[in-house]
């Protein structure tokens, strides 16, 4: 389910790189999915998935790094 998610976000190109930018556009209600590398710091995880908790986002964890 995830892999299908991203193939779409990355064909239309509706997708953001970067911590700051996604914590951004998460606050201001702009995102629907989050793929999260599993490299991510702790707080920004921690505010991420507490997102998640609220049940606002769907957050698909990644067995890969961002680097």
């Amino acid at each position: 389910m995830s892999v299908e998610i991203l193939k779409l976000a990355l064909k239309d190109k509706k997708f953001t790189f970067g911590v700051n930018e996604t914590i951004k556009k998460l606050k201001l209600g702009k995102l629907d999915h989050i793929f999260l590398a599993k490299d991510c710091n702790s707080i920004d995880r921690d505010l991420i998935l507490n997102y998640k908790k609220q049940g606002k986002i769907n957050v698909f964890e990644l067995e890969i790094s961002a680097s």
